[in-house]
């Protein structure tokens, strides 16, 4: 039963990969691999494959060998499938694995320093907003606990995401004159401050 499972998480896992190798990324192969991020992790090495995965399906490599450019239309995509979520998910179960989670929180730190960049653009921006308050439950669930977070590599990454997050709400409610507290998204009234 158990090497059943194995080999089906290493057939998605080839499949994904070579829909990645081609350029076939669109929607559905977004939704896969965050699902598998979020349904089917059982090592580390899983992990970082999903990790690696989601940095090349976010951004775009030009041909000249110059840096990667993140993706507005991929990351809106992937966030609204449950990328952070994924991401916070994975710091819970291996982030206070020293040495061997280096590598994840590595390309975590890295796809999130590629969405700020892309944060303000509207896609991306909408999306965050949106999965706002799921994103900031699932944070206050594992802040609240006793997991990773004496990690100082993952509490900056769970500070990274909710920036995200509180960046998104302040774009959204300039955009759409919504008034929404930025730290929680509670709405408010015009005349109320902007934040608890």
């Amino acid at each position: 039963m158990a090497s059943e499972h194995f080999l089906e998480r290493r057939s998605i896992r080839n499949i994904l990969s070579i829909l990645m190798v081609f350029g076939c990324v669109d929607r559905n192969v977004i939704d896969k691999v965050v699902d598998f991020g979020l349904n089917h992790i059982v090592t580390c090495d899983d992990a970082t494959w999903v990790a690696r995965m989601a940095y090349h399906m976010t951004s775009a490599f030009p041909p000249t060998g110059q840096s990667p450019l993140p993706r507005d239309s991929h990351f809106a995509a992937a966030v609204s499938f449950g990328l952070l979520e994924m991401f916070l998910k994975l710091l819970s179960r291996f982030g206070r694995h020293h040495g061997e989670s280096d590598t994840l929180l590595a390309l975590i730190e890295l796809i999130l320093k590629a969405c700020n960049d892309v944060v303000l653009q509207k896609k991306t921006s909408k999306a965050i907003h949106l999965r706002g308050q799921h994103i900031l439950d699932v944070s206050l669930r594992l802040t609240g606990s006793k997991s990773p977070h004496v990690n100082v590599w993952c509490k900056r990454i769970v500070q990274n995401i909710l920036y995200l997050v509180r960046i998104s709400i302040a774009s959204q409610s300039m955009e759409l004159a919504i008034h929404a507290c930025t730290c929680c998204i509670k709405e408010l009234a015009p005349s109320e401050a902007r934040f608890c």
